[in-house]
């Protein structure tokens, strides 16, 4: 509501009638903004300080390549989080549908793949409980003890950056789950519309839907059939759709007819009156 008051009333008709969900997915990417940039300064942080003390035996690199992995799915998420919202109040316009899907899902699956890697080639797996000192209270650090926090605690303050990198960044997938399946219902919601719009035309417009000669039907998917009512045919249609449709000679009745055919049937012409 705050957010919204801050807002020209004109703004926000004009957002209401372009993107009826702009005010849950201005405040989703706004969380998002905030959520990426947080857990992208922890990872920087626990990336210096893991190249400065230790490096990685195994891996394509050997620095902190697993904190860096993430770095891309988030800067991703915030660039598109920024458009999105600089687009909404500038343009007062949302983005294609298709290329918001795109991006979310692309972002959705690589930040799971990446908070995966951080986890497992993070510190805090490593992380021992504490030592029993000795009676004159000195730690005797060996290779039993090396992880503990008397006697590395390096590993302990790395550990406690990248675990609240990654809770961050869950957040941060989560709030773009979300948004992926706002923008599939908003994709669904267009589809459905543009349905209910072509079989509105084939209703009330005899020539939609239709191929080069009468009769031949274009395959629409969800079309239903048309039925007209029109008076019966003359004499001379009549001996010719007689045997196809069971229609009464009576010309002062209107009847249900349906063209099934590829002729194209003659009518009685009008009748005045004096």
């Amino acid at each position: 509501m705050a957010l919204t008051s801050l807002i020209p009333s004109s703004i926000r008709s004009e957002l209401a009638t372009s993107d009826p969900r702009w005010r849950s997915k201005t405040i989703l990417h706004l969380i998002t903004i905030n959520l990426a940039l947080v857990a992208i300064i922890l990872f920087a942080t626990s990336i210096e300080l893991w190249d400065g003390n230790f490096f990685h035996a195994t891996g394509p690199s050997r620095g902190d390549w697993t904190d860096g992995f993430p770095l891309a799915p988030l800067c991703a998420a915030f660039i598109f989080s920024s458009a999105s919202v600089i687009n909404t109040f500038v343009r007062q316009k949302r983005l294609p549908i298709l290329l918001n899907i795109i991006t979310y899902a692309f972002i959705i699956i690589i930040l799971f793949v990446a908070i995966v890697f951080a986890g497992v080639g993070g510190l805090f797996p490593h992380w021992q409980p504490e030592v029993t000192r000795s009676s004159n209270g000195a730690v005797i650090c060996n290779s039993l003890n090396m992880f503990t926090r008397e006697c590395e605690p390096m590993i302990y303050r790395i550990g406690e950056l990248q675990i609240a990198a990654i809770i961050f960044s869950i957040f941060v997938w989560l709030n773009t789950t979300f948004l992926t399946l706002i923008s599939i219902q908003e994709w669904r919601d267009m589809k459905a519309g543009k349905n209910h719009q072509l079989r509105k035309l084939e209703l009330y417009n005899p020539d939609y839907g239709h191929g080069g000669r009468t009769g031949s039907r274009l395959p629409f998917r969800g079309s239903v059939g048309r039925m007209s009512y029109l008076k019966p045919p003359s004499r001379h249609g009549f001996s010719r759709y007689s045997r196809t449709h069971n229609v009464s000679t009576d010309t002062s009745k209107t009847v249900p007819f349906v063209f099934v055919t590829d002729q194209e049937p003659s009518y009685p012409p009008p009748i005045r009156y004096r």
